[in-house]
């Protein structure tokens, strides 16, 4: 076992320095293939890069203009539920569905899910972590939860709690900053 390790930090290792000589040749000679290779690669990154960020403001400005269009909160989450599912990304209100997504509060073994998190369908990290917090109550009933395009474990608010959105307190505005985060 203690030489597996070994082995692989030594190829760790290996690897490693392999990169860095390619780092070089690269810097030291622009003229060469695998310059050339590189260089068409970032070109094409920045080119999909862009390209994403001018459907990501289209698709802001589509939502800007129904929210400042329409009085109909409804109409709005739907459009909200179209735009979320056009960049592949779902809500996740059920700490079990995926507890990678949540930050747990407390030592479980249950939890109950205090902000959703908004996860791809890839497994890379989620878009935004959410949070979950211990909690002594039973797991809600099968009855309880919902289908089609709302994600398992919802209500009409998005709580994952069994309350309705009449039920629900209207969130205060806040102010988010440049990094999504309350200013």
């Amino acid at each position: 076992m203690v030489r597996n390790r070994e082995l692989k930090r030594d190829l760790d290792e290996l690897r490693h320095q392999i990169e860095l000589i390619r780092t070089v040749v690269m810097v030291s000679n622009p003229d060469s293939i695998m310059a050339a290779d590189a260089y068409e690669g970032l070109r094409k990154t920045i080119l999909r890069s862009l390209s994403a960020t001018q459907a990501l403001h289209a698709a802001l400005a589509d939502l800007d203009k129904v929210a400042s269009s329409t009085t109909d909160i409804e109409f709005i989450r739907v459009k909200l539920s179209e735009l979320l599912a056009q960049y592949g990304i779902q809500k996740v209100t059920r700490y079990e569905d995926r507890p990678n997504a949540f930050e747990p509060i407390g030592p479980g073994p249950r939890f109950s899910v205090t902000k959703p998190a908004y996860v791809t369908e890839s497994h890379l990290p989620p878009v935004v972590m959410g949070v979950a917090e211990t909690t002594d109550e039973p797991p809600p009933h099968p009855a309880t939860l919902t289908t089609g395009p709302k994600v398992a474990g919802t209500d009409e608010a998005g709580s994952g709690d069994g309350s309705t959105a009449a039920d629900s307190p209207k969130p205060e505005p806040r102010d988010l900053g440049r990094d999504g985060g309350e200013t």
